[in-house]
């Protein structure tokens, strides 16, 4: 991530066959939920369990980067009931920098995490992305090809997506 907001990711998945173009719906049917942050220690949300937190730039130990942005390691994990042979994922950044999305009041933050005390964000967050920055647009939904799901007992989602990215979409 080369912008640093705070806030956290959310991801989606949507199962469709080759040709088919996925709608909302499908996406908003199968959220994914976030299991652990393998890099800076973000807490399960258990009231938005989908939610992978982010920490401060200036969280003790500095965040890890290269050469492009920040480095974020999270494990999702997918809805039981998804299954097929080309899942898309769609992953939102919601930003903290500004505002507070609802929640963020009753979350148990880490330290180094807590965004700060702002106003709560006008809800809903507009889905034309107003306030709801999707990081580095051309991310907001990553292709992949996944043939059966031990292959992401392996591979997190957001290197999966990452990776893919830089390939496909470049």
């Amino acid at each position: 991530m080369s912008q640093h907001h705070k806030g956290h990711f959310a991801l989606k998945a949507c199962a469709i066959s080759h040709g088919e173009v996925p709608t909302q719906a499908c996406f908003d049917a199968n959220p994914l939920t976030f299991i652990a942050d393998e890099l800076y220690g973000a807490n399960v949300d258990p009231l938005y369990p989908e939610r992978a937190y982010i920490p401060r730039t200036d969280f003790e130990g500095g965040l890890v980067r290269d050469g492009s942005g920040y480095l974020f390691h999270h494990r999702f994990q997918l809805p039981a009931n998804l299954e097929g042979d080309l899942v898309l994922i769609q992953w939102h950044y919601v930003t903290g920098n500004s505002c507070l999305d609802v929640g963020y009041n009753t979350y148990h933050w880490p330290s180094g995490f807590y965004p700060g005390d702002l106003p709560i964000c006008n809800q809903p967050l507009p889905e034309d992305g107003s306030v709801i920055v999707f990081c580095l647009l051309r991310y907001v939904t990553c292709k992949l090809l996944l043939t059966n799901r031990s292959f992401l007992a392996t591979h997190p989602i957001d290197e999966v997506c990452l990776s893919s990215f830089g390939t496909a979409l470049s």
